[in-house]
């Protein structure tokens, strides 16, 4: 049972089973915190082996799914993973690689030869090269090793247990009542808070690290929440339940006070009309030509040095409006920062562009390519942050091999998305699915502009999700 890999949609009893489990990690985590003491994780963990026995696999892999916005960082010999995610991500690996060797009809499966998956394995191999030839072996191996069990089961196992929507409503469903779950205790701690700026950290934690995480998790899933409402008649018992907690979405957004989410969330209904007037090709175009022209014009004879920040008059705002108003001006400290360690970024992508200084490894040598000239108060980085642009930071952690290879990887997912969106033999079904991957596809190219969210265990996930999404519709209609 364990192995098997059918393609029959989930029955009754496993969709109960799923929800109970999935009810258990909550209940687990919020006695965890309110005694202070791990142990009471290990419950959920008991059950998985127990559904690991009498069950299939593809519920693990939808459990694991709905445990995203649950999980909790904890610290095991050193090591941080998110609990229970990263436990079921390091399980399901496992499982993966033995299912293969079980059923060996499975490697045959012709969706494994789209391109995407391809792609998806050379980004490994390249960053497996980058590790061997990083600055700090020890920190980019782990890196690789996190990658490898983010990569295994949202990247290959998503397109083998994911076929249409209907195959994917019990995920869905599960996903959407854990997210609700934590949006609503989280708005009840800001309302405690009186909805305070400063205190919006605290509100979101620990089941996120902070509101960037909290929003941005938000944003993605809600192309995926508008797939399930779509899926129900209007005024439906489950269409209200769904239609209310997606206002509940919208609200937690609104309150995280995240400007990217913000502009995210904004691009949805622009993402939707790309995708259906063909115009993804167009927009890829013309993002790399301004990128490539916005560097170039920044470089030469330094014109970055004129947007140098006051040091005196760049700080942290406790108002929001405040917030905003120094974003505009650019006297916010965070956008400055990011400016800061930017400059950092692009300098170290010169000093290795073969494969980079090594996975991992931005925080423990950026400073020596910094410039005093953008240095804010928080320029000590004692949380070891990153560069805060994900692209710039796959640049210069893997050079330019490697960057080029992600950017495929990114192209390749939206020109095959639009390519099968538009096939005349593609259901009803599997269009809904597909554009709703292939819109929380394009949410991350956004987010990924002011952060390094691929690596975050509950935002990663949706990347190699969407992308193993699109490679096997696109296939299935070939």
């Amino acid at each position: 049972m364990l192995f098997s890999a059918t393609k029959q949609p989930l029955n009754a009893f496993a969709v109960k089973l799923l929800y109970g489990i999935g009810v258990l990690c909550l209940l687990a985590v919020l006695l965890s915190i309110g005694f202070d003491t791990p142990y009471f994780l290990a419950l959920p963990v008991l059950a998985v082996g127990v559904m690991a026995v009498f069950s299939e696999l593809k519920y693990l892999y939808f459990l694991l799914v709905a445990s995203l916005p649950l999980s909790i960082d904890l610290d095991f010999g050193g090591m941080g993973l998110a609990f229970p995610s990263e436990g079921l991500m390091i399980l399901l690996s496992a499982c993966f690689f033995l299912l293969l060797l079980v059923k060996t009809n499975i490697a045959r499966q012709k969706f494994w030869r789209q391109p995407i998956f391809y792609l998806l394995i050379l980004h490994w191999l390249w960053i497996l090269f980058a590790a061997i030839m990083s600055q700090n072996w020890e920190i980019s191996f782990k890196f690789l090793i996190a990658k490898t069990w983010f990569l295994v089961p949202f990247g290959f196992m998503t397109a083998l247990y994911v076929k249409n929507d209907e195959h994917f409503k019990p995920l869905l469903w599960g996903l959407l009542l854990a997210t609700v779950l934590v949006d609503m205790q989280a708005l009840l701690r800001q309302m405690a808070l009186n909805f305070d700026f400063e205190f919006v950290n605290k509100s979101v934690t620990p089941f996120f690290a902070n509101h960037v995480d909290y929003a941005t998790f938000q944003v993605l899933i809600f192309p995926y929440a508008l797939l399930l409402r779509s899926s129900f008649k209007k005024n439906s018992l489950a269409r209200l339940f769904i239609d209310a907690s997606m206002l509940i979405m919208v609200l937690a957004i609104a309150l995280s006070y995240t400007r990217a989410a913000y502009v995210a969330l904004a691009i949805i209904p622009v993402a939707i009309w790309l995708i259906k007037n063909k115009l993804i090709p167009a927009v890829l175009l013309l993002v790399s030509v301004g990128a490539v022209v916005g560097v170039l014009y920044l470089s030469t004879n330094n014109r970055f040095v004129d947007y140098a920040p006051n040091y005196d008059t760049t700080l942290h705002h406790k108002n929001f409006s405040d917030h905003l108003e120094a974003t505009i001006e650019l006297t916010d400290m965070s956008a400055m920062e990011r400016v800061y360690r930017w400059i950092a970024g692009f300098r170290m992508s010169a000093v290795y562009p073969l494969h980079g200084f090594g996975p991992a490894t931005f925080a423990s040598y950026y400073k020596s390519y910094t410039s005093s000239m953008f240095e804010t108060y928080v320029s000590d980085n004692e949380e070891q942050s990153t560069v805060h642009l994900y692209y710039l930071l796959v640049l210069l952690e893997q050079g330019v091999p490697g960057f080029l290879i992600f950017m495929a990887l990114i192209f390749a997912g939206l020109l095959y998305a639009q390519k099968a969106y538009h096939r005349k033999n593609i259901s009803s079904g599997q269009q809904k699915l597909l554009l709703a991957a292939t819109v929380s596809l394009m949410i991350m190219c956004v987010v990924l502009l002011v952060g390094d969210l691929v690596e975050a265990d509950a935002l990663g996930p949706f990347l190699f999700m969407s992308l193993a999404i699109i490679a096997r519709i696109e296939r299935e209609l070939a």
